[in-house]
């Protein structure tokens, strides 16, 4: 069983470690100075990602074979000359027996189960049979491509089923939003009611089309042909193609008001909201998107607090210090005693 991970790694500088790695890359280089041979490797495993090196007098050619296989690392922890952590490796391995979701960044099969049923109940919520067959077809069309599609290939969303999570926060996100400008919002004499089945359709496949732009970890490379197009013209290729299999009846204007709010939603200037559901999503798709990435830039400074600089968000970000149960007792403490 694994019990090292990358990301806590820092904690064994100096130590001898074996343990499996994912071997995303491995390829031979020379050093500058003298031309010595070492083989570089780009090791994972679902916490992170660390280089290694095996100099030398420990390359085995048998080793370039082992790319894209769980290994087993024999080797030890040493800052390099960045200051960073590496893997100065002496051998590496094949390993036969391991469980997969320990070295891919993704949802465990528990949670994909989770969200794959939320998805599920949100598409039993659309009344509109039209909408509602395009929702099934879609994804069951995509299946477990969509289910377990990355956002990006790096930073915020870089993990399997991050496509799944965004579909299911955003669309959630929206149905609050216009439930409770239902329910709190007045305007004297407006009798437009609000399309729900319209805001979660639309909600639902705004962002299908990243399903054909990535493959998913641990290779997480992107689909050659896919990279011509953006992704809002993915997403209205994959509904195009759906189409003409729905037998249920679509309006023009249908199709239109959900292809309108799918252009709102990826900021088409010309395409600015024309009703409310469409306001309604894109504050949704922006408000989620832009919490993820904080999020994510404070769990890679989740060990500061204060005011921290983070050099790729380039702004400051805020890190209140958790106070701990007995830190708070402490402090009443003092205060009686003052």
């Amino acid at each position: 069983m694994k019990k090292i991970y990358i990301s806590q790694i820092s904690d064994y500088i100096t130590e001898s470690i074996e343990e499996d790695f994912y071997l995303k890359t491995i390829h031979l280089c020379h050093t500058k100075e003298t031309g010595t041979p070492y083989l570089f490797m780009e090791l994972e495993d679902k916490s992170g990602k660390i280089e290694g090196r095996i100099w030398e007098n420990n390359i085995d050619n048998d080793y370039i074979q082992l790319k894209g296989k769980i290994v087993k690392v024999n080797g030890e922890i040493l800052f390099n000359d960045s200051n960073k952590a590496e893997l100065i490796c002496w051998k590496i391995e094949p390993v036969t027996e391991y469980d997969i979701h320990q070295f891919i960044k993704g949802l465990s099969p528990e949670e994909e189960q989770h969200y794959i049923n939320t998805l599920q109940k949100l598409i039993e919520l659309v009344s509109h049979s039209g909408y509602r067959e395009l929702l099934n077809c879609t994804f069951n069309a995509l299946g477990s491509r969509f289910y377990k599609s990355p956002l990006s290939q790096k930073y915020s969303g870089s993990y399997n089923g991050a496509l799944l999570v965004q579909t299911v926060a955003v669309t959630s996100i929206a149905l609050q939003m216009m439930r409770s400008q239902k329910m709190f919002g007045y305007t004297p004499n407006m009798n437009i009611e609000y399309r729900q089945d319209l805001l979660i359709t639309g909600a639902l496949l705004c962002d299908i089309g990243v399903a054909n732009l990535y493959t998913p970890f641990p290779d997480a490379q992107l689909v050659s042909e896919s990279v011509l197009v953006p992704p809002s013209a993915l997403t209205m290729q994959q509904i195009y193609k759906i189409l003409p299999d729905i037998t249920n009846f679509l309006s023009e204007e249908e199709k239109n008001l959900l292809i309108h709010m799918i252009q709102v939603v990826h900021e088409d200037t010309r395409k600015r909201p024309m009703f409310r559901e469409a306001l309604i999503l894109s504050i949704a798709y922006n408000a989620y998107n832009k919490i993820r990435m904080l999020d994510y830039h404070l769990q890679e400074n989740q060990n500061e607090y204060g005011a921290i600089y983070d050099t790729s968000l380039k702004n400051y970000l805020y890190i209140a210090k958790e106070l701990k149960e007995e830190d708070t007792q402490n402090g009443r403490e003092e205060i009686y005693k003052s």
